[in-house]
């Protein structure tokens, strides 16, 4: 697929023709042996009129290229899988293409149904209600630029019906919304990442769907609290100057966002925006300016994996920060740990109630599905830093007290909490703060417990899973010769009790 530099089109999928022979042999005189292919009008939220996209003089603009290629079904009175069709421009802006029958007849008075971009994948018959959508993995190579969206995420399709006589006209629309985001940083730095995430709803942007293409309805299979723009290279933004980038979404209404923009030494900036409702077929432009809110810097320690370790906790801007608490499971935080989790509700066992002896019908996570380790739609670090960063597994927190030296601070004089310093062989260190945990009575053991998820579930007891922490506290606390070499590792609880967590990457 060949498109413009700045093509920006909504992808919709399509498929070949088994009516074939039939529609052969019993055309007539009057078959149709060109279709025209046009793309309706892009609208911005402003009114003004957008033919596509192509940025320039305050426009988009989408435009076919030859040998562009769309799917074609028969879907009245006939139908049958889809046929591949190869476009030719037909005007000088691109906006309107043809294509003839090439062995393939248009019968008059039939309707069609087509789509864009072409997905050759689809074999079955009648598969135009089931055409994959994707919105993930967006990827924008460099400042200003929409050419990741024409190729891969700007969807369409059209129906339309032959005349008796002349030619058949497909006009397209796009099932997706374009948003320009104009980020405003107050000082200077080179952007990697940007992240929209909606902290109060879980799984609310679509990440992938199936399309109908005779009606346009979209039937969401995977969602996400975020949606993620990875900047290629990297894209360097002066201070106080905006710096455009553009992210497809499937529209959603006005609720509140919270917009997170890294640059390449780490430093992270974030802001909260309440956008528009918004509609398909039209782009809205979104200005914000971020604020300093921490660094989210990936600190190698010379672990046998590569595995590197985050120097602060998620929701935390310093390492001295317990961070937000979180659910094991749960990506949002909460005001109260009870027993209901998302996942399942606690059932006591015994009359005083404690974790050790209780269990907890889950629904996921479970002996019936079989995982053992958060996915990414239910990582809190995923969900809140991005795709590159993850909880870690419990082997990587093994590795961690394996691989490490560690020692306990808690001198007041060398950091504001107490904690552990986690050294690596290669010198480097990382701070892990003895935030405690929330359950139904509230914050326990702060200052005295660490506590970290891991990504890993406890299988012998399904209720619980694993957290890295000390594992064993002296009675003396003031004297450090008390603590003992063991006090450091990987012991379990129940998943609904709220945690820090650590992040993770590669």
């Amino acid at each position: 697929m060949r498109l413009s530099k700045y093509l920006v089109a909504f992808s919709c999928l399509l498929a070949s023709c088994s009516g074939i022979d039939e529609m052969k042999e019993t055309a007539s005189d009057g078959e149709i042996r060109h279709a025209v292919v046009r793309i309706a009008p892009y609208t911005f939220d402003d009114g003004e009129t957008r033919t596509g996209l192509t940025y320039k003089d305050n426009k988009i603009t989408f435009s076919w290229d030859d040998d562009e290629t769309i799917g074609v079904f028969p879907i009245a009175p006939y139908s049958g899988s889809q046929a591949y069709k190869h476009l030719e421009r037909s005007e000088d802006d691109g906006h309107v293409a043809v294509f003839d029958g090439a062995g393939w007849k248009i019968r008059p008075e039939a309707t069609y149904a087509a789509y864009y971009p072409y997905n050759g994948s689809l074999t079955s018959e009648t598969t135009f209600d089931k055409i994959p959508v994707s919105l993930k993995r967006q990827v924008q190579d460099g400042y200003n630029n929409l050419a990741h969206i024409g190729r891969n995420y700007d969807y369409m399709c059209a129906t339309a019906t032959a005349p008796r006589r002349g030619d058949i006209e497909f006009n397209f629309k796009h099932i997706t919304s374009i948003v320009q985001l104009e980020v405003i940083l107050p000082e200077p730095g080179v952007i990697t990442n940007v992240i929209i995430f909606d902290k109060q709803h879980e799984q609310v942007f679509v990440d992938s769907a199936l399309m109908n293409v005779q009606t346009r309805e979209i039937t969401p299979v995977h969602k996400s609290s975020m949606v993620e723009l990875e900047v290629k290279n990297g894209t360097e933004a002066k201070a106080n100057e905006k710096v455009l980038f553009y992210v497809v979404m499937l529209p959603r209404d006005s609720r509140p966002v919270d917009i997170i923009v890294e640059t390449k030494d780490g430093k992270c900036y974030e802001t909260s925006y309440t956008p528009k409702d918004m509609k398909v077929g039209y782009a809205y432009r979104w200005s914000v300016s971020p604020e300093y809110a921490g660094e989210h810097i990936a600190v190698d320690l010379g672990l046998p994996s590569g595995t590197k370790w985050a120097t602060m906790n998620v929701g935390a801007k310093s390492a001295d920060e317990y961070g937000n608490f979180y659910a094991w499971g749960e990506t949002l935080t909460k005001d109260y740990y009870d027993y209901n989790h998302k996942w399942g509700t606690l059932k006591w066992k015994d009359p005083y109630g404690r974790f050790a002896h209780c269990t907890l019908n889950v629904t996921k996570y479970c002996q019936e599905d079989g995982l053992d380790v958060l996915s990414p739609e239910d990582d809190a670090v995923t969900q809140n830093w991005g795709s590159k960063w993850r909880m870690p597994t419990v082997e990587e927190c093994l590795e961690l007290v394996n691989e490490c030296k560690y020692s306990i601070v808690y001198d007041d004089n060398v950091t504001s909490v107490k904690g552990f310093i986690v050294t690596g062989k290669n010198g480097n260190t990382i701070f892990l703060p003895f935030a405690g945990w929330y359950e139904p009575q509230g914050h326990y053991c702060e200052g005295v417990w660490l506590r970290l998820w891991s990504s890993s579930l406890n299988k012998e007891k399904m209720d619980s899973a694993f957290w890295l922490g000390n594992v064993w506290i002296p009675n003396d606390w003031e004297n450090p010769d008390s603590w003992q070499p063991d006090s450091f590792g990987i012991i379990d609880n129940i998943r609904c009790l709220g945690c820090p967590v650590r992040a993770v990457c590669k």
